[in-house]
């Protein structure tokens, strides 16, 4: 993937203005056919919370081209910083926010649990599957390029930091636990924390132990409401298509932040939440986000 010069002509219009792209990225070339996003149920979500609360400070890890990065106004008055490990990526992020008035501040660095460089498996045929772990199956095949990349933990990057409310994108397919495990003194600072994380390559286990930690949501394909999982529902999840399973969103046990209806539920089984889905969608209710 060369990506040296960003072509002017090149770009995605995201609610007007132009995200560049490198169209020899096959993944590129998707966005470019799609108009912009090719996963609409998780621009649906991030959205969402971006309008739950008044952020002080919003953090994009594995920023890509920046898709997530236009959905934020411009008048939001948050400190927006993102993080893209790909130094084939920067060029069209940089270009892309400047273009549209972003005050956003990248840094051309991987998160991880520790501070000081990783290898970076840099997929070359589709730039999202590039990953500081082993790049996952649906990647096979493609062109794939070690390089050692510097690496931080947001425990180390916001140290000084001292916004109260925090909004936070992961999506480092398959590093996301990295990135939590290297977070924990900057989530515990925050009086809010609320985290929209890919869980596609995660398993069952991981999921399990990070509900452990933190109140875990999924929307509702059908309704968009938010559903409030427990461990004890993981099991059934493979059985209820009419959840969205690419990503979920976390929220800090301490927060006073509520998503959903199902808050008040200790124990909220599939079959309660499909109850609970249907009701709303019948009354033609959304749960405020």
């Amino acid at each position: 993937m060369e990506s040296s010069t960003v072509s002017p002509s090149a770009y995605v219009a995201i609610n007007g203005q132009r995200m560049y792209v490198n169209p020899s990225d096959t993944r590129a070339q998707q966005l470019l056919r799609s108009g912009g996003t090719f996963n609409p149920l998780s621009a649906v979500i991030w959205k969402r919370l971006l309008a739950a609360l008044r952020w002080d400070l919003i953090v994009d890890v594995g920023s890509n081209y920046g898709e997530m990065l236009l959905e934020i106004a411009p008048s939001n008055p948050a400190t927006v910083i993102a993080f893209e490990a790909n130094p084939t990526l920067i060029p069209y992020l940089t270009r892309t926010l400047s273009d549209a008035g972003r005050n956003a501040k990248v840094e051309p660095v991987a998160l991880s649990n520790s501070e000081g460089t990783v290898t970076f498996n840099l997929d070359e045929t589709w730039s999202g599957t590039s990953s500081i772990v082993a790049v996952p199956e649906t990647a096979r095949g493609h062109a794939i390029r070690s390089i050692e990349v510097p690496a931080t933990t947001l425990d180390s990057y916001f140290a000084s930091e001292t916004a109260r409310n925090a909004c936070v994108k992961i999506d480092v397919e398959g590093a996301e636990q990295l990135v939590l495990r290297g977070g924990e003194l900057f989530f515990a600072r925050r009086e809010n924390c609320a985290v929209m994380m890919e869980i596609a390559h995660l398993d069952a286990k991981v999921i399990r132990s990070i509900c452990t930690s933190w109140r875990l949501y999924l929307m509702s394909r059908r309704t968009h409401a938010f559903v409030r999982v427990d461990p004890d529902m993981l099991a059934e999840l493979g059985s209820h298509t009419w959840l969205y399973p690419q990503d979920a969103v976390l929220v800090s046990p301490r927060s006073g932040l509520r998503l959903a209806q199902s808050d008040a539920h200790r124990r909220f089984s599939a079959a309660q939440a499909c109850a609970f889905d249907l009701s709303v969608e019948l009354s033609g209710a959304r749960p405020a986000a």
